[in-house]
């Protein structure tokens, strides 16, 4: 029906185009879980076999991918009536793959650890990427994305092919899954000296005993490695800027940082449909700047995330969950750090150490599946799946 109806004269009307289009998301979305809900949902697969099983060419990310489109394309139409069922299915059939995944993802987990051997880890990937090209003179724009979870980064990718080689690479992160602990653990020198400590009643990452708080502290690490070589931009104030005022501000630096916190903002602090109608319009700021900073000589970029995320259509019942007794420094929505008393029914309590967490915390709990410790949530991360914790 789709094909048929591409060559219609209606199809030139805006409103009909735009519910067609919705229509053809929502048939990619049921391929991409046709293709992949058996493959995934192979029980006995190990953590490692899983992320890679994600992220492939052809990987379960693009299930991820397509629900998003799917979203956007429901939030941008005014009047759905004529596909309301077909989106509902869709969102039905994505809360049982996905479901179904994480089960199985997590229960991986409990057999192994996080991160497998194998995989990059999120704290390798300045010193491998950056570092490199900074001792060879080049200059390098590091873009750090808020929340870009994987599959936003394929699409990242693929606006990046005409513009030269472009390697996709998934990296484990940190755990907890919070901006200030995958933020830290994407600065130089972090893998093997990447730490939690405690600042007062609160949890704080540190690099070799350097405590960062918060992205004055880690644009201030740089600034100290790298001096008048090192510029950072906001990626508003850097679309915004003229050519030349942003020429004379980037001056003769050649390690610029762009940060965006966009994805996560939307996600955090307006409605859910406003994240679902925007959420993907950050990929095409993101190629802007690039496209400013190769005017300016820029040769080498590198893009990562601190974490990704979770959006579920719509915020199931059952889904919040009872927080377990326990004496906990870190409590967020999707886990707590401390030490649990007892585990009821609903949570998986991980020692740290098995984590890949380092510090004055004996385990870190998460809920079982979606869950949140906090209810009504239906964006959110901090906690542990492949959606959260696999990025690029």
């Amino acid at each position: 029906m789709v094909e048929q109806r591409r060559q219609s004269v209606w199809r030139y009307i805006p409103e009909r185009a735009i519910l067609w289009k919705l229509a053809e998301r929502c048939v990619d979305f049921l391929v991409a879980v046709g293709a992949w809900g058996k493959e995934v949902l192979k029980t006995g697969a190990s953590v490692r076999q899983l992320v890679q099983a994600y992220a492939a060419t052809d990987g379960f990310w693009q299930t991820d991918r397509q629900q998003r489109l799917v979203e956007q394309g429901a939030a941008i139409c005014a009047e759905d009536e004529e596909v309301a069922g077909l989106v509902a299915i869709c969102r039905q059939r994505y809360t049982e793959v996905v479901g179904a995944a994480q089960a199985i993802f997590l229960r991986a987990v409990e057999q192994e650890e996080w991160p497998s051997e194998g995989i990059l880890r999120q704290t390798q990937v300045f010193d491998r990427y950056v570092t490199p090209a900074l001792e060879e003179r080049r200059k390098v724009a590091y873009f750090l994305v808020d929340s870009m979870r994987f599959e936003m980064g394929r699409d990242l990718g693929g606006t990046l092919d005409s513009l030269g080689s472009v390697k996709i690479a998934a990296a484990a992160t940190v755990l907890p899954t919070t901006t200030t602990c995958g933020m830290a653990a994407l600065m130089p020198g972090a893998d093997g000296a990447f730490t939690l400590a405690e600042d007062g009643s609160d949890v704080v990452p540190t690099i070799a005993g350097k405590t960062l708080r918060n992205s004055g502290d880690r644009m201030g690490l740089l600034g100290e490695n790298y001096g008048d070589r090192f510029r950072e931009f906001p990626i508003g104030d850097l679309l915004s800027m003229s050519p030349r005022k942003l020429q004379g501000t980037v001056g003769k630096a050649d390690l610029v940082v762009v940060r965006t916190q966009e994805i996560d903002s939307l996600g955090e602090n307006l409605s859910l449909y406003l994240a679902r109608k925007l959420m993907t319009d950050i990929i095409g700021d993101v190629r802007a700047a690039t496209d400013r900073l190769m005017g300016l000589g820029f040769e080498v970029f590198v893009y990562a995330a601190d974490h990704g995320h979770v959006l579920l259509p719509e915020v199931a019942p059952g889904t919040g969950v009872q927080p377990p007794p326990g004496e906990w420094k870190t409590v967020k929505r999707r886990c707590l750090l401390g030490s649990s008393i007892s585990t009821p029914q609903g949570v998986i309590v991980f020692a740290a150490p098995r984590l890949g967490i380092t510090g004055p915390i004996r385990e870190f709990v998460v809920p079982t599946g979606f869950g949140s410790f906090v209810a009504g949530q239906s964006y959110f991360h901090e906690g542990l799946s492949l959606q959260e914790c696999v990025v690029q």
